[in-house]
């Protein structure tokens, strides 16, 4: 856990109590500065934003942090209104690449109930508890279909072989699937939330980049919805 320090306070503490003056506190502090800047967007990073989700017609001043696309910029302009921030540089600076802190981050995992939250925080859903109703995004199994022994171009695409027995018992034998039905389970995703991410050739590549990276290996998914 990072320690929580106040870097203006900090520079007042540091002078001699007869040179506490005003000029020479501004003078330090905006030394300082950047050291400020860097620690409040790294707490950002470890513990999450608390900027809002940001709006075209809203007008925007200089150092005003706002979520875009799952990132967080800050505002370069006063005066900042109707500028995409991913399409204005000279306006917009992305400071955090996810509005979720890594702490959270780190304590997601593929177990179910875990993973619902996860997806519906990201996504800006609701998660709902068992026993009070079905989360906005949910994720239902699905057993595959072995049907024939596939060989794949990577290993997570093609059959598994593996010994049975010991010894002069020892055989080897397969667990085959047919390639249509791979998938263990499906991600259920409301149709106006998916269609809300883009172009229908971004929209499934947008769930993965989020998905993948608690997916465990070899597991594989769809995407489903409703």
């Amino acid at each position: 856990m990072i320690t929580t320090v106040d870097i203006n306070n900090e520079m007042i503490q540091l002078l001699p109590p007869h040179r506490r003056l005003q000029n020479f506190i501004i003078f330090l502090q905006s030394l300082a500065y950047p050291l400020v800047w860097n620690y409040n967007n790294f707490t950002d990073f470890l513990n999450g934003t608390s900027a809002g989700n940001y709006n075209f017609s809203t007008t925007y001043n200089i150092g005003t942090n706002v979520i875009y696309k799952f990132q967080v910029y800050q505002s370069l302009v006063n005066g900042n209104s109707g500028n995409y921030p991913d399409a204005n540089p000279d306006k917009w600076l992305l400071v955090v690449n996810n509005f979720i802190g890594a702490y959270e981050r780190m304590a997601y995992n593929p177990q179910k109930l875990v993973f619902e939250w996860a997806l519906n925080h990201y996504f800006g859903t609701t998660f709902r508890q068992p026993g009070t109703g079905t989360s906005d995004i949910y994720i239902l199994t699905s057993a595959p279909s072995y049907t024939s022994f596939v060989s794949f171009t990577t290993e997570d695409g093609t059959s598994d072989v593996f010994t049975v027995g010991a010894g002069g018992s020892a055989v080897y034998s397969t667990s085959i699937f047919a390639s249509t039905t791979t998938y263990q389970y499906e991600i259920h995703i409301p149709v106006a939330v998916y269609t809300a991410l883009g172009s229908a050739s971004v929209r499934e590549a947008i769930v993965r980049s989020f998905a993948d990276k608690y997916t465990i290996r070899g597991v594989k998914y769809i995407i489903v919805t409703y």
